[in-house]
């Protein structure tokens, strides 16, 4: 999961506003399907849209090609359908997280009421459709589905050349309908078939508990809106209700898959002295924003971080406690902004594996009723410039075995958080 932004495109206002001729460079394909793409309104709105906010600046006349190629393939179909497979192209070959959106798949991006899911974040893979990350308890979790593990097939349809938002909005469907997986694992070449009952998934981003003790367990599975409200909570009962307060913390957030910008920065910013960078983003539209950790930062419409920073005794606690982190292949996009941020200060040490490497951020772009597009519109980087786009977070102590508590959502021993446990009896 990348964090996405949500803004809009205004059909009637933007193409009011752009001239066709000042892109006829761009679409100067000599052939009759470039004159065709250049009576679909979307494609102008959508060029100019890339042309705007993509991060980096994108090459048009490559998007350009890329459109006129793809609905050359589907030359003999209405100028509807030519465009949809124009779109597709043009904006799915910016990056692997950048997509054309139809109104049906906004529709299920948004989750519409008595969807079914599985529970597993996704990455495009050359062959198939790679899981990045496992909910908890989640029925991917039950079916023994782990990170790493590619997706070949889904109810008998390959996936390789299925776009990434096909792929996930396949997964999806009506709760308690079955969906067919064929898997392939990390490390095995042999394909497994899997059904999977979808489930209406109810999932809160925090939980905690005291471990021996002495010691803190913080679980942080999702960034959403209701995170400040749960972790300030489950600060309360670690550092304030207890008779002792625990002498560390452990943060887990493996298998995060990140979720709400400000989550990410409220959840790091609450173990930070006042002030200090917590992450900057970088964009063509908005230049570089620095957010440090205090309210006004770590708010925005969509998310309230009052619950931690209206308390100074919890925000004075917070801030001494020892803390180490759990990451692992599956933590991505803001749970890898919570990590670095961590790390970049010395505030915490990361224990397990080089995180998801998913440091940009996607907006969302309704069409007014066409559709929308994801597009990558900026970059996050850590306090000290470090970009964990690609190469991922890098722990402090690299674990290299994963634990099979783990696995398929199990509970059990963990080495890891044994591991974590000695580390902080050390701090």
């Amino acid at each position: 999961m990348s964090f996405a932004k949500i803004g809009k495109i205004g059909m009637a206002l933007v193409t009011t506003l752009i001239h066709q001729a000042a892109f006829a460079q761009y679409l100067s394909d000599p052939r009759a399907i470039s004159e065709r793409l250049k009576s679909d309104p979307r494609v102008l709105v959508v060029l100019k849209a890339i042309k705007d906010g993509y991060y980096p600046a994108p090459d048009l006349n490559a998007a350009a090609r890329r459109c006129i190629a793809a609905a050359s393939l589907v030359s003999r179909a209405p100028l509807r359908l030519q465009g949809d497979a124009c779109l597709r192209q043009m904006v799915g070959g910016l990056d692997p997280l950048s997509a054309y959106l139809s109104e049906d798949e906004l529709q299920r991006l948004l989750y519409s009421p008595g969807d079914g899911s599985i529970g597993l974040a996704l990455k495009q893979s050359d062959l198939g459709a790679e899981v990045v990350s496992v909910i908890d308890e989640s029925p991917g979790a039950k079916a023994d589905i782990s990170v790493g593990t590619l997706i070949v097939a889904i109810d008998g349809k390959p996936t390789a050349l299925m776009p990434l938002q096909d792929v996930t909005s396949a997964l999806r469907g009506p709760e308690g309908s079955v969906v067919s997986l064929e898997l392939a694992a990390a490390e095995s070449s042999e394909v497994v078939r899997r059904e999977v009952r979808r489930e209406r998934i109810r999932q809160t981003s925090i939980s905690a508990r005291v471990m021996d003790g002495q010691l803190g367990y913080v679980r942080v599975t999702q960034l959403g809106a209701s995170l400040a409200n749960e972790l300030a909570e489950a600060l309360h009962l670690l550092l304030i209700l207890q008779l002792q307060p625990v002498k560390g913390i452990i943060v887990d957030m493996r298998d995060c898959p990140g979720g709400l910008l400000h989550a990410a920065i409220a959840l790091a910013a609450a173990f930070l002295p006042e002030d200090a960078v917590v992450i900057t983003t970088a964009s063509r539209i908005e230049g570089e924003l620095t957010y440090r950790a205090r309210q006004s930062d770590t708010s925005s419409k969509d998310f309230d971080s009052s619950p931690i920073f209206g308390d100074k005794a919890l925000r004075a606690a917070a801030q001494k406690i020892p803390l180490v982190v759990l990451v692992n292949h599956g933590t991505a996009s803001g749970a890898e902004a919570v990590a670095a941020a961590l790390q970049d200060t010395g505030r915490a040490h990361i224990i397990g594996q080089a995180t998801a490497g998913i440091g940009s951020v996607q907006s969302v772009l309704p069409m007014n009723g066409h559709g929308a597009i994801r597009l990558t519109t900026s970059v996050m980087r850590s306090a000290s410039g470090r970009s964990w786009n690609e190469q991922g977070v890098r722990p402090d102590f690299p674990m290299l075995q994963v634990p099979r508590a783990r696995q398929g959502g199990k509970t059990g021993s963990d080495p890891w958080i044994d591991f974590a446990a000695e580390r902080l009896a050390k701090r």
